[in-house]
């Protein structure tokens, strides 16, 4: 792939995720486009495009879950984010519910989200 293509596409997607956080970095790459910089684009701002979004995530995640689960459950798996295993984190999330009689709603709406997110 191009990095022409490579930039516009990643402008595209991000954009319709549509998290204003990440508002510097999409413009970065618009001004990149307008400028004809893309192979500096493709090189440094995409791949901060992916960490943020991918640091996002994670903060959306331990912010929901800390509202949902008891402080053991949520240290757990706080370390497991942090450890970088993100999707075991919600694996393991999904699984602790699943053995509950009744989970909430709340519960529910975390699991989905972020299972969504990394394609479970």
């Amino acid at each position: 792939m191009d990095d022409e293509r490579l930039v516009r596409e990643v402008l595209c997607c991000f954009e319709a995720i549509g998290d204003e956080r990440l508002e510097k970095e999409l413009t970065a790459l618009k001004e990149a486009i307008d400028a004809g910089r893309l192979k500096s684009a493709a090189q440094k701002i995409v791949p901060r495009v992916y960490e943020k979004r991918k640091e996002l995530v994670r903060q959306d995640f331990l912010a929901m879950i800390r509202d949902v689960l008891p402080e053991t459950k949520f240290r757990e798996l706080k370390d497991m984010v942090l450890r970088g295993a993100d999707r075991a984190a919600v694996y393991e999330l999904q699984h602790w519910t699943q053995g509950r009689w009744h989970p909430s709603d709340k519960e529910m709406e975390v699991i989905e989200a972020f299972s969504d997110y990394y394609g479970g």
